[in-house]
């Protein structure tokens, strides 16, 4: 499952309150047209009328000025009122925001289908600020089709570029939301709604706030069955969710397995490559590495490929806990790893394990970066950081050779992926090779640059062979990691990654 899709009215706005609130103001708007009439009447004969918004206001609208002899205001004057000021009553369901926040920062791509005009909804959307959060907006009107037919489900799903079957949708409706979504091979979530007593739905909520955690159990389910499916000796009696991260849905299966579903197409390649890498460096490394039990990687579609690797135990060796070790185990580590990337560094390999790649193509790479860098990111930047990334690129361009020979690298060289157990104070492996591939082996260090500093990558570096000539090199690769993360952000709408990485240029 890769997309959320949400109904609007009686999910995320809180259609009632909103009513009520909004009526209750009109009346004190129009009170001089409207005074023949008690206040309370007055609202609570437009709620009846309203039925839920399944009757449209002007029908309504024509009732209230027929039923109480209405003579100082017309019915399309009200209705003018309403699709203005509207808006300015919408009230949301609790913890709206703070879902929406929460799903888009785990890679989840959001929109909103719902029934009704444009731009009234879209003003209402605007209202309850959750217009950005989403990809796609689809309202009823201006699709020319509406709920319950399938053509609108379908559609969303194109939109955001995710097969239908990889949608959830979230509902208040049991018909018009639930079972139509379902019709159109969606998963479903029904939002409570007192107006009905249940609905046939994968999942019920009462409150926004269950969300991301019906997710993840959704999610888990669904993982656990392509596994079951592919690994029929394997029984699944454990699984976490290890890990919902940008680029895959990681879970630790029977405290044994970790297994990784890529969440994009490309992930799947990398996956690929990756599966065949640690196949083939296996038992050639100082340290504990994944070592591929489990896969299936003949599907191209992302979330069904998979690859299960033996858990190494152990916990990311974090900066926090880098500073607070002793200056001679510190030592002691930079030089497990600097031992660990000389022997990676050095492993031979064959074209059929990894595409070669030489340091005149890495030349060409992060000049095509600097481009990206310049058209996508510049506009974001103030002045004196866009003086700051032009003068670090231009003076590597400028000073760089690149006459560097390329070996294999680990790609991701980070305290994340570099684990350690903290009573033995050990490291005991590395893990995570998704970005490996033939590179630059100062790149590796830039990782540990980023982690742990100055100091100790120096200290790593003193120990590798030919390791001082790295340092300014993997100095510039860490100063484009930041850069690199904003520019992911924008690729895959990830609106955390994009700030995250823009942070320290705005």
């Amino acid at each position: 499952m890769q997309a959320v899709l949400f109904d609007l009215d009686g999910t995320l706005l809180d259609r009632d309150a909103s009513v009520r609130m909004f009526i209750t103001r009109q009346y004190e708007r129009w009170q001089e047209a409207l005074s023949i009439i008690p206040k309370e009447t007055y609202v609570q004969r437009f709620i009846e009328l309203d039925d839920h918004g399944y009757v449209w206001k002007d029908v309504v609208y024509q009732q209230l000025i027929e039923e109480f002899d209405i003579k100082g205001a017309a019915w399309g004057e009200l209705l003018d009122d309403y699709l203005k000021h509207f808006q300015d009553s919408c009230v949301p369901f609790p913890f709206l925001i703070e879902m929406a926040e929460g799903l888009q920062s785990n890679g989840w791509k959001l929109g909103i289908i719902t029934n009704g005009h444009d731009p009234f909804q879209m003003d209402n959307m605007e209202a309850l600020g959750i217009h950005s959060y989403m990809q796609e907006i689809l309202i009823s009107e201006s699709e020319g089709v509406k709920k319950p037919d399938s053509a609108i489900f379908k559609r969303s799903a194109r939109r955001l570029g995710v097969p239908v079957e990889a949608c959830v949708f979230v509902g208040d409706h049991p018909e018009k939301d639930v079972q139509a979504a379902a019709k159109a091979g969606m998963k479903t979530v029904w939002k409570k709604n007192p107006l009905w007593k249940t609905a046939e739905a994968d999942a019920v909520i009462t409150g926004l706030e269950e969300i991301p955690v019906v997710l993840r159990n959704l999610l888990k389910k669904e993982k656990a069955d392509i596994i079951q499916g592919h690994c029929p000796g394997l029984s699944v009696h454990a699984m976490e969710g290890y890990e919902l991260g940008q680029n895959n849905d990681v879970y630790l299966i029977n405290v044994k397995y970790v297994f990784r579903f890529p969440k994009y197409k490309e992930g799947v390649q990398k996956l690929i490559q990756e599966t065949r890498v640690l196949d083939h460096i296996q038992g050639k490394l100082p340290l504990s590495i994944p070592e591929p039990v489990y896969r299936f990687l003949d599907d191209q579609e992302p979330e069904n490929a998979f690859a299960g690797v033996r858990w190494i135990e152990g916990e990311p060796l974090w900066p926090e806990d880098m500073e607070r070790l002793e200056e001679s185990l510190q030592k002691h580590i930079a030089g497990q790893l600097s031992s660990f990337l000389c022997r990676l560094h050095n492993i031979p390999t064959e074209r059929r394990t990894v595409e070669k790649t030489t340091a005149e193509q890495i030349k060409a790479d992060l000049e095509t970066l600097y481009a990206d860098i310049q058209h996508r990111l510049f506009p974001f930047m103030c002045g004196p950081s866009t003086i700051e990334v032009k003068d670090t690129f231009e003076t590597f361009f400028e000073q760089e050779r690149f006459t560097f020979s390329t070996t294999l690298i680990h790609g991701d060289f980070g305290p994340s992926n570099l684990l350690w157990d903290k009573k033995s104070r050990q490291v005991t492996g590395v893990i995570d090779f998704g970005e490996t591939g033939i590179g630059d082996p100062a790149y590796d260090f830039a990782g540990l640059l980023s982690g742990y500093g100055e100091a100790f990558v120096k200290e790593a570096l003193s120990l590798y062979p030919g390791g001082a000539q790295m340092f300014e090199r993997a100095h510039f690769y860490k100063q484009t990691f930041a850069l690199q993360e904003a520019l992911y952000g924008l690729n895959y709408g990830d609106r955390a990654a994009f700030e995250s990485g823009m942070s320290r240029y705005q």
